[in-house]
């Protein structure tokens, strides 16, 4: 969670990237409607915050990072998507109707996620460590990342 200005930071980047490798001129940028997609943006605050900042484009729409990816798989149109990054999330539309998974945040959602994942990598390493869970290769590699030592685990985690 890096926050709004981050987040606009990184849009700025991505958007002026964009414009020059379109060979659009910096002036023509007020004439832009942006659809900006991104993640967290249902957290309270989030959309409000976006929307105060200034920005060079004709209007703004900012949507979750979800919503913009279903969006542009099926232009517009009826279909679903399912999400395993970071995070996770599975979306549809479909005749009219939002259908969601998921996607709520780690550690209280976003099931198959890499974040998911790994945390569950690391808590079974140390079981297996304490000898309440098999020790397997992957869980093994876990733990020598911390050198074997499951308060590494705790000093990485805090």
């Amino acid at each position: 969670r890096l926050g709004i200005e981050a987040a606009w930071a990184s849009i700025a980047k991505a958007f002026g990237a964009a414009v020059e490798e379109a060979g659009f001129a910096p002036a023509e940028t007020a004439r832009i409607h942006a659809g900006i997609g991104l993640a967290g943006i249902g957290r309270k605050g989030a959309l409000e915050a976006l929307r105060a900042i200034a920005h060079p484009f004709a209007s703004t729409d900012f949507v979750s990072d979800g919503v913009g990816a279903c969006l542009g798989a099926h232009s517009g149109k009826d279909g679903a998507i399912v999400i395993a990054g970071t995070g996770s999330i599975g979306l549809g539309f479909v005749e009219g109707r939002d259908l969601r998974a998921g996607g709520y945040g780690f550690p209280i959602s976003d099931e198959g996620s890499g974040a998911d994942l790994g945390l569950k990598a690391v808590q079974l390493a140390l079981r297996a460590h304490d000898g309440r869970h098999e020790r397997t290769a992957l869980l093994a590699e876990v733990m020598q990342r911390f050198a074997g030592d499951p308060m590494e685990a705790v000093a990485w985690m805090d």
